[in-house]
């Protein structure tokens, strides 16, 4: 079964507390939440420092809102306040990773969320292809011995400028490390210009989605300008009877004289410009793309 979700940090000018209480108000039931660094809605160095603390605080915080934790949004690790590659060269550097990792398995499974999310490690131009895949397969492995401990879902999200960035990679890398799930969002992709055939193969291996509207050379987009088929992928997850969440993910850019996200009409010639009205607002974004989002699962339902 396919469900609606939201992410949190699409609304990330706002606490956590705010942000939950904000998306259960737009009518959500499943979240996800950022915990994507020292500044995000889940402070992650907090959070894997203290995690029975922060745990039990999001869980009570979401449990306010009769909210369900979908996915715990790491990703980059940050085990000393800096965010790292998860295929960093250095040894001592990837064993910190696994550390802090462990510490926010525990704050998600204190929490009770379903899944966390980490990035799979950026192509390196100065460390060789094989070297920089190998440390990459080290740490995921780690982190899927880890989540299972908790009993976590060990997400990874396949992105652009990662070593995951093409689809063949990623099912490479599911098929070497087992147990490795990803949170796929087909705008990494198709901002790529990769066509939707090729990323197929990997829904085997999905836990978890977002629903971001994109198109080619324009990984964001407004809806309206979307070429992402989603009937076609979530009939295809659908049909493969897997249990999945897909989360409307509109994280805008940020607008320091408006104080908050925003998000532009992308023209195919000329300069981007702001979109006008609701289209413009992170608010309005996430409304469209949900409800275009939950008319087809009505039809798969």
């Amino acid at each position: 079964m396919i469900q609606l979700g939201c992410c949190t940090f699409d609304f990330r000018w706002l606490s956590l507390k705010e942000a939950l209480a904000f998306t259960r108000a737009l009518g959500f039931e499943r979240v996800d939440v950022g915990a994507s660094g020292p500044g995000a809605q889940i402070d992650q160095m907090l959070a894997a420092q203290e995690p029975a603390r922060v745990g039990a605080r999001v869980r009570r915080l979401a449990e306010e809102q009769g909210l369900a934790l979908n996915e715990f949004f790491a990703c980059r690790m940050h085990p000393h306040g800096e965010g790292v590659l998860t295929n960093d060269p250095d040894p001592a550097v990837r064993r910190a990773i696994l550390v802090h990792y462990r510490g926010l398995c525990q704050c998600a499974a204190e929490a009770g969320f379903d899944s966390i999310m980490s990035v799979p490690g950026d192509i390196q131009s100065d460390v060789s292809k094989e070297d920089s895949w190998n440390a990459a397969v080290e740490v995921l492995s780690g982190m899927v011995a880890i989540a299972g401990e908790y009993g976590i879902v060990p997400d990874v999200e396949p992105h652009r400028g990662s070593i995951l960035q093409e689809p063949e990679a990623a099912l490479c890398m599911a098929q070497q490390v087992d147990g490795l799930r990803y949170t796929l969002d087909y705008a990494h992709f198709e901002g790529q210009g990769i066509d939707q055939s090729r990323v197929a193969v990997l829904h085997s291996y999905v836990s978890h989605m977002h629903a971001k509207p994109a198109r080619p050379a324009c990984p964001k987009c407004l809806w309206h300008e979307n070429t992402i088929d989603f009937a076609a992928i979530l009939a295809n997850v659908a049909a493969q009877g897997q249990d999945v969440v897909i989360a409307v993910e509109t994280i805008g850019q940020f607008d320091e004289a408006l104080g908050r996200p925003v998000y532009r009409t992308m023209p195919p010639d000329g300069e981007p410009t702001l979109a006008p009205g609701l289209a413009g607002h992170p608010v309005g974004q996430t409304m469209v793309v949900a409800y275009e989002v939950e008319r087809i699962l009505e039809t798969l339902s």
